[in-house]
């Protein structure tokens, strides 16, 4: 069986959307249970989830006005640099784990607003390529 550029392009972007929703559900699914088993009450659980919600609406069309902009990164780098963002986020926050209750919630709070960021740039990426009819 042959496997055409459509086909390829197809799988590459099924990919980047499985890997970024099981990132999204493993931070917005556990939520909850880390950040209790981290000292937080329901009230500061919700409070820290609204918050990177907020943060990510106010730093969304910045972000989009600046991949706008010709001398801009390639949305495919964006995507990059952002999942960068967050796998560090990510790991600091399993390193200062328990340490502290008030940078436990800010970095979490970060990655919620990261992941959000996310959302719009792998939809782009998608657009865009199939415009361009270029693989991912």
């Amino acid at each position: 069986m042959k496997h055409n550029a459509h086909q390829d392009l197809t799988i590459r972007y099924a990919l980047i959307q499985a890997f970024f929703w099981i990132s999204f559900s493993a931070i917005t699914g556990f939520a909850s249970p880390f950040l209790l088993d981290s000292g937080f009450s329901n009230s500061q659980i919700g409070f820290i989830i609204a918050a990177g919600g907020i943060f990510s609406a106010i730093f969304q069309p910045m972000l989009a006005s600046f991949a706008d902009i010709p001398q801009s990164p390639s949305i495919k780098k964006i995507l990059i640099a952002l999942s960068g963002i967050l796998l560090g986020f990510s790991i600091l926050l399993l390193v200062i784990y328990k340490n502290s209750m008030i940078v436990t919630g800010l970095f979490f709070g970060a990655c919620i607003t990261v992941l959000q960021l996310l959302t719009p740039f792998i939809n782009s990426l998608g657009i865009e390529s199939l415009n361009q009819g270029k693989n991912l």
